[in-house]
């Protein structure tokens, strides 16, 4: 049966009714040719029918005039109605007016999986299919299974079947997708997939996109290559529904969120208080840090209670801090910060960790003219005086026995945690040559000694490392008023006898003659004299802490 007899014969049946009711013969053709012949013999009419048969209608209705024509075409019409509604129902169940072209997307149940396609029913009696990988997820695994509803489109007819496809609809998706994220600034989820030297490859969705370097970070990345496999959020800046010009910048949701955190942080911030961050940023002068939203920085010399030669030394980007706010500058908007004020300062239980007359080892810092700095604990420095450094010579400046950087082992003199100062000794915590060589060295004994230096009054003996004696001019076997710094050169072996010795002074007098006779008490008031102006000349206590403060600021 065509579709046009079968549009055609609900319409004829309800002719044929009306006429029927009429009690008029159907016209020629009013019926289809597939219909059977009416019988040749007039039958009764309808209404004879219905006005014989009491029991079809009530008493009321028997009582009157037989229906009218306009009451019998009310209940043809409904009749007429539901031929129509049974046979579109037949119509769709055999599939006769479904229809589908290349492009249309379907909604359908799948009935079957192979190991190459899944079988769909998608309403019609043509079969449709799509091949199994396109249901398969990164690990191989089906993400559907016999019963799950999909949608896919149609990309092509095979004779009485459908091949679908899930990857051209989501494409196209995907497209609007990315398309309504462009024009209003959406973030969209990306994965960096590979890079080169100008930025990142991104994929989005099955699309390829690209983020610029200068668009990586909110700073410059100089690391590329740790980006890629991670996930991230991108703006999309250029849209091509091509898909050939995609590009995106993670920056700007960076800056975006910032700034939104950067509002709640400020309600947070107050100078004094001790918060988390994390290192954003590391320059020559110090670290930018930053607080959640707002960056602050700290300076080289708020890092730590050590000296620090280059931030790089102490952090690194990306490490979380702690730090304490100095100073927020609203107008100006900048945040001052300190990470070692937010620690325990170094001068803190001092007194617990350190004795005095103990030996500690340290490392030398810096170097002055009077004396050398040596840190015990991070932050924690002691002054060693240029007297301090060796008992075997006379030190000029600190370089000639100590370099910066050296490990040296020190002698704790002086402790003031209220002055936050410290005295320390590198001679003395090599042990004291006085107690093991001069306690044994008595007046009369002879010794052989070594020259050390010629003074006006006198020559400077070495007797043994860290002990010196003096042999003055009026006993030396020179001839009264001769040229000592001839005769006597550093270095020159001499034999000499004690005739003086002063423990406590640390003093000891030597003669070539033998005895104290000829009195050398003059030439030893002329080096008591010299040593005196020494002392004098040399700098006080006050004066020491003084410089050591000025040192320490530069």
């Amino acid at each position: 049966m065509s579709g046009e007899s079968m549009d055609s014969a609900p319409a004829q049946g309800t002719e044929v009714i009306k006429r029927a009711a009429a009690g008029k013969a159907p016209e020629e053709g009013a019926l289809d040719a597939g219909a059977p012949p009416a019988p040749e013999d007039d039958g009764p009419r309808l209404d004879d029918l219905l006005g014989s048969e009491s029991g079809l209608l009530g008493e009321e209705e028997h009582a009157g005039d037989a229906l009218g024509a306009a009451d019998l075409g009310t209940a043809a019409d409904a009749i007429a109605a539901e031929l129509n509604e049974d046979f579109a129902a037949l119509l769709a169940d055999v599939g006769g007016l479904v229809e589908f072209k290349i492009g249309d997307a379907v909604r359908g149940t799948i009935v079957s999986i192979t190991n190459d396609a899944i079988f769909i029913d998608v309403g019609g009696k043509s079969e449709a299919y799509l091949e199994r990988r396109e249901l398969l997820d990164d690990k191989g695994e089906l993400t559907h299974q016999v019963g799950d509803e999909l949608t896919a489109q149609v990309v092509a007819l095979e004779g009485e079947g459908l091949r679908l496809s899930r990857g051209a609809l989501k494409a196209r998706e995907v497209g609007q997708m990315l398309e309504d994220a462009a024009a209003n600034r959406l973030p969209v989820e990306g994965k960096v997939v590979g890079h080169n030297a100008g930025g990142l490859e991104i994929r989005l969705g099955g699309r390829r996109a690209f983020c610029p370097r200068s668009q990586v970070d909110r700073d410059f990345s100089d690391d590329l290559e740790s980006h890629v496999g991670r996930t991230y959020r991108f703006i999309v800046t250029r849209f091509d529904p091509t898909g050939r010009k995609l590009v995106v910048s993670r920056r700007m949701v960076q800056e975006a969120e910032a700034k939104e955190l950067a509002a709640e942080t400020r309600e947070l911030l107050a100078v004094g208080a001790v918060v988390d961050g994390t290192v954003r940023k590391v320059m020559d002068f110090g670290v930018f840090v930053d607080l959640g939203g707002i960056d602050g920085l700290v300076h080289v010399s708020e890092l730590s209670w050590s000296r620090v030669e280059h931030p790089k030394d102490v952090v690194k980007e990306g490490e979380a801090v702690r730090v304490k706010i100095l100073k927020i500058d609203s107008g100006r908007d900048r945040i001052s910060l300190s990470m070692k004020q937010a620690q325990a300062g170094p001068w803190e239980g001092v007194a617990d960790k350190f004795e005095v007359g103990s030996t500690y080892k340290g490392k030398v810092t810096r170097l002055a003219d009077f004396g050398a700095f040596v840190e015990l604990a991070p932050g924690l420095e002691g002054l060693v005086h240029v007297s301090e450094l060796d008992w075997k010579r006379r030190i000029n400046h600190p370089r000639e026995a100590v370099q910066e950087g050296q490990e040296v082992e020190v002698s704790l003199l002086e402790l003031n945690p209220g002055r936050q100062r410290m005295s320390l000794s590198v001679k003395q915590a090599q042990g004291d040559p006085w107690k093991d060589v001069a306690e044994g060295i008595k007046v009369g004994q002879k010794l052989t000694v070594h020259v050390e230096k010629v003074e006006k009054f006198g020559i400077f003996c070495v007797i043994q490392d860290g002990v010196t004696g003096l042999l003055p001019n009026s006993h030396t076997d020179s001839p009264k008023g001769g040229q000592t710094r001839r005769n006597f050169r550093p270095g020159q072996k001499l034999e000499v006898t004690v005739i003086d010795m002063d423990r406590r002074r640390r003093k000891i007098t030597l003669s070539q003659k033998g005895d104290g006779a000829d009195g050398h008490a003059g030439d030893f008031k002329a080096y008591q004299k010299q040593v005196k102006a020494e002392q004098a000349a040399a700098p006080s206590a006050f004066a020491l802490a003084l410089m050591a403060a000025r040192e320490k600021k530069k």
